[in-house]
């Protein structure tokens, strides 16, 4: 703590810019403790469980092509047509974006949800 205190007196009495001083200061304090517990953090989770590691994205891809059938086929009955492409011109915008999103969201949410459980079924 001493040599902390003597650093900071040091750069106050410098006529140079205090402000470069204290950011590099608490960044240099701040950048390895989250480095070192961000490398920990990686390393405890694949030796606990790789399994779930190895499982949870097969079982997302699975599911999501489920879903995006359902989609499909939801979209279908709904409307009478195919759902909305990217690389046809006719379909308005707002309606291929809208779908997008909904593809997407719904793949977010599967993932999350195939690698929280996959987690939690092994143990981790």
């Amino acid at each position: 703590m001493a040599k902390r205190s003597t650093m900071r007196h040091s750069w106050v009495m410098s006529a140079s810019s205090t402000h470069d001083s204290i950011a590099s200061d608490s960044a240099n304090d701040e950048t390895p403790a989250l480095e070192a517990s961000e490398s920990s953090d990686s390393a405890q989770a694949s030796t606990r469980a790789p399994m779930a590691s190895l499982v949870a994205p097969i079982v997302a891809l699975g599911a999501t092509y489920v879903a995006r059938k359902t989609l499909t086929s939801a979209y279908r009955a709904a409307t009478g047509a195919a759902p909305p492409s990217s690389t046809d011109r006719t379909v308005p915008l707002g309606r291929v974006l809208a779908w997008a999103a909904l593809g997407s969201a719904t793949a977010a949410v599967i993932e999350v949800v195939a690698f929280r459980s996959m987690a939690r079924f092994f143990g981790e």
